[in-house]
């Protein structure tokens, strides 16, 4: 039985998001997420961990009736109450709500009833027996709303890889580890050199939940120098062996071109055995 409700999004975040939206992980080998999930239908926001559910949801009825409608997200109009315009698509919407600092967050109307409120992540018109103010407490957009957070994740890490690189294209691999070395404690070297001027590493961290990961650098708050290398030090200590670990690398950057702070991340493994 595929995952339902707020439990949806615990259960999302067991599987690459790579594969999920892209079709395919390029860090297979390194990946610590789990690949056996047959696909995600994002039209019906239905998880198919096998192709025994794939093959059941795609002929039943819900899910023919959500992909025969096409998608309209860029063109549907859109009509605000409060300056009484209308405008095309959920896009322009964003762009109308920023136009104005002291623009109230509004639900986009349906222009011809405006009774009926649009949900920009359900992409939408709520029914007349809907309320937009219950709607997002509703199992369907919940699941809508995980699946949104996690594909923007997913896009926020292009975003980043898209102007930088890294030493450490996969993951950061500390190979095999002797149970001495992992008591004294292990480093690695993380290497980034920025394709952009302009480009400030806001934070680095390294976490897990199995072993001690810490990570740091003397670049933090500084722009940093256009194809000049910059060192991230990861490092890696326990006292149990003869075992596997897992963690993340997670370093923030800020850009003139963005917005907010943008995460560049990789995974962690290392291999303790003597």
């Amino acid at each position: 039985m595929p995952p339902h409700g707020r439990d949806f999004g615990f259960h999302l975040r067991k599987y690459c998001p790579s594969l999920l939206f892209n079709g395919k992980c390029s860090d297979r080998r390194y990946c610590p997420l789990s690949h056996n999930v047959k696909s995600l239908c994002e039209p019906c926001g239905v998880l198919c961990v096998n192709g025994g559910i794939l093959k059941s949801h795609k002929t039943s009825a819900g899910h023919l009736r959500r992909t025969s409608r096409p998608d309209n997200s860029d063109v549907i109009e859109l009509h605000c109450e409060e300056c009484d315009v209308s405008v095309f698509g959920i896009r322009s919407w964003n762009a109308h709500l920023a136009s104005r600092e002291d623009h109230p967050l509004v639900h986009p109307r349906n222009p011809e009833f405006h009774d009926e409120a649009y949900c920009l992540t359900c992409k939408r018109f709520l029914e007349s027996d809907e309320s937009s103010d219950g709607h997002p407490s509703t199992k369907k957009h919940t699941i809508f709303k995980q699946i949104a957070l996690y594909k923007a994740e997913l896009e926020e890490r292009g975003i980043v890889d898209g102007v930088l690189t890294v030493s450490h294209r996969g993951a950061v691999d500390f190979g095999v580890v002797t149970a001495a070395q992992a008591r004294r404690g292990k480093q690695i070297i993380v290497t980034i050199v920025p394709k952009v001027a302009g480009l400030v590493m806001q934070t680095v961290t390294a976490r897990s939940n199995s072993c001690k990961l810490t990570a740091s650098s003397d670049a933090l708050l500084v722009p940093l120098a256009t194809k000049q290398a910059t060192k991230v030090v990861v490092e890696f200590k326990s006292k149990l062996q003869d075992r596997g670990f897992v963690g993340k690398l997670v370093v923030g950057f800020k850009y003139p071109g963005w917005d907010d702070v943008k995460e560049m991340r990789r995974n962690v493994v290392v291999q303790v055995r003597d």
